[in-house]
């Protein structure tokens, strides 16, 4: 789900991410390029995340373009981010 979500809104999440995740470079998103495993990759890298926290951190952040409002991030997820 979030990998189809990423693909479909990747010109979005690509103009909205850098402002949420500074450290990223352009050449990082030219890599990434809507794959949900190089993005988590990317991730790890340049913010010394987990797999899980940083595949956590993409999904929180893919949420805002799902058009399901019954998928809500984890409690979690949430307290994490704070």
């Amino acid at each position: 789900m979030t990998g189809a979500l990423l693909r479909n809104h990747w010109m979005e999440v690509r103009r909205d991410c850098r402002g949420f995740w500074g450290k990223l470079t352009e050449e990082d998103l030219d890599h990434i390029d809507g794959k949900f495993d190089r993005f988590v990759r990317a991730l790890r890298l340049r913010y010394g995340f987990s797999q899980l926290q940083a595949e956590g951190e993409l999904e929180a952040f893919l949420f805002r373009y799902s058009d399901t409002p019954s998928r809500r991030p984890s409690a979690a997820l949430a307290e994490a981010r704070r």
